[in-house]
């Protein structure tokens, strides 16, 4: 399976990862959010601190991490309406 695996895509990867680490984790501090949205955030974030490149095992991890990270996004779509409608009809 071809696929990226120089520098710049690992550094890439691992700044997505810290990015999606703190995104969940302040999601889990805020409350405005479910705790349960953070850990699926954190949960996809775990998984992807093995960058895809990483042979075998990372692709594994790779491809694991888009489990939590289909329910993160569905949550967070979620959520976002709800707060977009609720601001609206208070203005």
């Amino acid at each position: 399976m071809a696929g990226y695996t120089g520098t710049t895509f690992n550094v890439y990867y691992v700044l997505s990862t810290i990015c999606l680490l703190l995104f969940s984790y302040a999601l889990i501090k805020s409350p405005r959010f479910k705790k349960s949205l953070g850990l699926w955030g954190l949960s996809s974030g775990i998984f992807m601190i093995v960058p895809s490149s990483a042979g075998i095992i990372g692709m594994i991890f790779s491809l694991l991490s888009l489990i939590p990270w289909v329910v993160f996004i569905a949550l967070l779509r979620i959520n976002f309406k709800k707060y977009a409608t609720t601001n609206s009809v208070a203005e």
